[in-house]
């Protein structure tokens, strides 16, 4: 029997584990673009110099110590149900008995931003070091983070931190279409992210868009023009899904729909990010622990489905969440609770270093850290 996953997030590894400690004739097969698990929300920490880049990867060939599993470096085209196939660029098919789609997301960047030189995103580790290596330039007049969810607020206070360590001396601006940040977020998380961002020197404009990126200018929704201005997109998320044939529906942020156990077709199950089962009309929300508990019951079912035993019905607890800066000045919902500040801090890099696959990168990335890189 032979199940394979795509994708080597939290959702994949957590399945391929799974998979890995039981006891059946099965075979496991991991399929990701990139050779190592990334953990992305440290990702911005590599910005500001906080923790080092290579704290923050494993191998995924090494993520499973079972000779039962096998990491496959590719980039799946797409999937055919019918044929039970799996279409890889510049590589034969992978059949498979059984598949877990596990493909994460990505921020998407619009096409008329992207034809500017110096417009980046903030997903992966390699694009933390290039952001790093234009900043070690210091040639840009105007510093923009596009997107005041929370992402976009960390990564702005992570670029003011990296300003600062650089004596540039120049305010790192977030541009913002709706009237107030964290539109999804409790009015206290708002108004208390807003004040972390005034005391961390990071300036906010809302009711404004990006209307054009030529090259390193960008013109604002009010006509403002800005040369020389590196901008880092983040606007949320969108899910990273390969070419289904026959495929399922769709859902917001173009995630895929599952159903309460987590299938899609017949032997296809998904999970993380890219899944969407609807709780109060609503996607689930994309997070780590939503990733990891999907990733458990997708394997979990696919192993119940080939023993013809029942399967169990995905529940997400959400254990809250998290707007974490780079001054420590953080807010959040915890267990139910309001957390701020250095609390709320702690928390994030207690979580953060707890799920940090390798203990060598946990207590390195610790150590670095504490020791104020």
């Amino acid at each position: 029997m032979h199940i394979v996953i795509i994708g080597g997030g939290f959702a994949g590894v957590c399945a391929a584990r799974t998979l890995a400690g039981t006891h059946r004739n099965i075979d496991i097969t991991l399929i990701d673009k990139n050779s190592s698990m990334e953990f992305r929300p440290l990702v911005p920490d590599v910005v500001s110099g906080s923790i080092r880049a290579q704290r923050l990867t494993y191998p995924l060939k090494k993520i499973v110590a079972d000779a039962r599993y096998t990491f496959k470096l590719g980039a799946v085209t797409g999937i055919e149900p019918q044929q039970r196939r799996v279409n890889l660029k510049n590589d034969r098919p992978r059949s498979y008995d059984y598949l877990i789609l596990a493909t994460g997301s990505q921020t998407p960047v619009p096409g008329f931003v992207k034809k500017g030189g110096d417009v980046f995103s903030l997903d992966t580790v390699k694009d933390a070091q290039r952001i790093v290596r234009v900043l070690d330039e210091k040639r840009h007049q105007h510093y923009l983070v596009c997107g005041a969810g929370y992402t976009g607020i960390e990564i702005a206070t992570h670029l003011q931190k990296a300003l600062n360590k650089r004596n540039i001396d120049k305010r790192v601006c977030v541009i913002e279409m709706q009237e107030d940040i964290l539109t999804t977020m409790p009015q206290w998380m708002k108004e208390y992210s807003r004040s972390s961002l005034a005391r961390q020197g990071v300036q906010l404009r809302t009711n404004t868009r990006i209307a054009d990126v030529d090259g390193a200018r960008v013109k604002l929704s009010d006509e403002t023009e800005l040369p020389n201005a590196m901008l880092i997109w983040s606007t949320g998320l969108v899910a990273d899904l390969p070419h289904i044939a026959t495929e399922p529906p769709g859902a917001e942020r173009k995630r895929v729909t599952v159903h309460d156990d987590l299938h899609i077709h017949e032997r296809i199950f998904a999970a993380g990010d890219c899944a969407c089962r609807e709780i109060d009309q609503h996607c689930y929300r994309m997070a780590v622990q939503a990733a990891l508990t999907g990733g458990k019951c997708a394997a979990q079912n696919v192993l119940a489905t080939i023993e013809n035993k029942p399967v169990q019905r995905f529940e997400f607890f959400d254990l809250g969440y998290l707007v974490p800066t780079a001054g420590g000045d953080s807010c959040g919902i915890a267990l139910g609770r309001k957390v701020s500040g250095k609390t709320a801090t702690l928390l994030h890099y207690a979580m953060s270093f707890l799920r940090l696959p390798g203990m060598g990168n946990k207590f390195l990335g610790a150590w670095d850290k504490l020791s104020g890189l």
